[in-house]
């Protein structure tokens, strides 16, 4: 209703971020409502610095329809400002082909429910598959990439290839 009829909110937020401290107060100017894995978020603009963000509704604790703060439209378009992105959280980097090899299963899976959009098909390779993909590789699809384990490996681009590996040392020595 606050989104339809431009009317600020005033919410209680828990930043994941600052988790051990205390909830923040902010005033908000409603975009819309976006999912990411099984998870909704509300896209608003914050007044304290008037940049567009992205709060999950799990972690507002309290929300004031501010019926006497009437704002005008702001131009934002989720879709194309979401559209190069894996996740919720969207990053400053540019656009890249990410090539990823990946095990037969977890190809047939990702046929099924594509990463993104832009993902492609583009070979086989004895038992390995390549998928590429346009996107711009944020904090939330290199999670995703972990997740898959041994069962995917990127090849490109060498900027991700080695945040990837950096990623997976510190896992592996959290158990030596």
């Amino acid at each position: 209703n606050a989104i339809k009829n431009l009317t600020a909110l005033e919410i209680t937020y828990q930043n994941f971020l600052n988790f051990n401290r205390e909830s923040s107060v902010r005033k908000i100017y409603p975009i819309a409502i976006k999912e990411s894995k099984n998870r909704w978020y509300l896209i608003a603009k914050d007044h304290k610095d008037d940049v567009v963000k992205s709060f999950s509704l799990d972690r507002i604790s309290k929300l004031v329809v501010l019926k006497d703060s009437v704002f005008s439209k702001i131009n934002y378009d989720v879709e194309k400002e979401y559209q190069h992105v894996f996740g919720i959280l969207k990053g400053k980097e540019n656009i890249e082909t990410v090539r990823i090899s990946c095990s037969e299963s977890q190809f047939r899976y990702l046929e099924t429910l594509p990463l993104h959009e832009s993902q492609k098909f583009e070979q086989q390779q004895d038992d390995k598959f390549i998928i590429s993909l346009k996107l711009i590789p944020t904090y939330d699809f290199v999670m995703e990439i972990l997740a898959m384990g041994k069962e995917v490996k990127v090849l490109e681009p060498k900027k991700l290839v080695s945040e990837i590996k950096e990623k997976i040392k510190e896992n592996l020595d959290q158990y030596l």
